[in-house]
């Protein structure tokens, strides 16, 4: 957990500084505007890993290691999915994404085949999802090799740089939902795993093989 904090730390702090200094218009031109070949390929499945499926999945997979986890992972998503819809949709209502903001000239980079929106752009869900997402598998390995904390942070924010590099939100949008992915996620893992670490079923899964408290 320590390494992906400390990296995220970072993060937030490069990208705030890049805030600082810069526009919104400006911060997101100099991201977006920096594309290759390999990127209209690859970021297009990347920005998935901020979508429902991947989510999905990993709660499946952890029904068959401990249900604690399948619980953290469940209210975790929803709670943080909640937050980001409620502030998309009301307090940040009139927050347009970048196709509608730059929608006098043809300054943003868009790859074949990627739907565009106009509205809804802060703060961003995909990548809310992604920091939630890669945080909890940080969190799962509380105590393993501090590589694994890097490499999770390395792909959230892939994730979130995904969302840039598509125009589909800008740098604060993506700055904003990874601190709710990150800082909504560990209250929840702090409150159900307080509730739930002595409960010997929770300790269990699908294979009924009791695992051990972090």
């Amino acid at each position: 957990m320590k390494p992906f904090l400390i990296a995220y730390s970072l993060f937030v702090l490069v990208v705030s500084a890049v805030l600082i200094v810069f526009s919104k218009e400006t911060s997101f031109l100099m991201i977006n505007g920096w594309h290759t070949d390999f990127g209209d390929l690859v970021f297009p499945f990347i920005t998935h890993l901020g979508g429902g499926f991947i989510s999905g999945l990993v709660v499946v997979v952890f029904l068959f290691i401990s249900y604690r986890w399948v619980i953290i992972c469940s209210v975790s998503f929803v709670v943080t999915g909640l937050i980001t819809q409620l502030l998309k949709r009301t307090v940040f209502a009139d927050c347009v994404r970048p196709m509608k903001f730059f929608a006098d000239n043809q300054v943003v980079h868009t790859v074949p085949g990627v739907d565009m929106h106009m509205y809804n752009s802060f703060p961003s869900g995909h990548t809310t999802v992604v920091f939630s997402l890669f945080f909890i598998l940080a969190l799962t390995l509380k105590g393993q090799q501090r590589g694994w904390g890097i490499l999770f942070l390395l792909l959230a924010v892939l994730g979130g740089y995904s969302r840039i590099y598509l125009g589909q939100h800008f740098p604060e949008d993506v700055l904003a939902g990874s601190l709710i992915g990150v800082l909504v996620t560990y209250l929840c893992y702090f409150l159900v795993n307080s509730l739930l670490r002595d409960r010997k079923w929770a300790q269990r899964g699908l294979f009924k093989k009791a695992i051990s408290h972090e």
